[in-house]
């Protein structure tokens, strides 16, 4: 597959635009930020497109806060294997200031003329996280978190980030309800 370059022109009303959104492209399990926007470097405190497109290539995940690294991760490596839409809420490190704000990111995947598949991913500031205080809306939006979270530590190692046993039962479980569906032997289906 072929690294898809934008026009000068798209490149310049793309990186213009106020909304924050990035728009990448998966090679197997490796993410190439193609453009970012004006708004993406304001949202994330980029002064320097370079340096905002270097972390995005090299490690995109740096700020992101240690309980929600991995499932950030997995969340991003299912949208680019598997398709579909991506959602997924996060905290990341304030450039501005100590702790964290929330991020809500939804991606989509989008077609080229010639049928290259890229993700446009937009992000949205859901404010700073704190710890069960605050307003309604941030209570609301740390909740949204835990959940997430909860879910992710029942099916994944909290150190590694690998899933666990309980999330290949799970998974067993899908799968020998195709077989079934089927008219398979479920001891004969491979586990995907």
């Amino acid at each position: 597959m072929r690294k898809y370059e934008f026009s000068a022109e798209q490149r310049l009303f793309i990186e213009g635009m106020r909304l924050p959104f990035a728009i990448c492209q998966f090679f197997e399990k490796d993410v190439v930020t193609l453009a970012i926007s004006d708004g993406f470097c304001e949202l994330f405190g980029y002064t320097d497109r370079a340096q905002a497109y270097s972390d995005m290539n090299q490690n995109m995940f740096k700020d992101t806060h240690p309980d929600d690294t991995a499932r950030f991760i997995n969340a991003i490596l299912r949208f680019g294997l598997e398709g579909g839409r991506l959602e997924v809420m996060y905290r990341t490190k304030k450039k501005s200031g100590s702790g964290y704000k929330v991020i809500h990111l939804i991606g989509e995947h989008v077609y080229t003329e010639d049928g290259l598949r890229l993700a446009q991913i937009w992000f949205t500031d859901e404010g700073d996280y704190q710890d069960d205080s605050g307003t309604d809306l941030i209570r609301g939006t740390n909740s949204t978190l835990s959940p997430e979270n909860l879910a992710h530590t029942h099916r994944y190692d909290y150190l590694t980030g690998l899933p666990n046993m309980s999330y290949f039962f799970e998974r067993a479980e899908v799968q020998r309800k195709v077989c079934l569906e089927q008219g398979k032997n479920p001891r004969c289906c491979i586990l995907i």
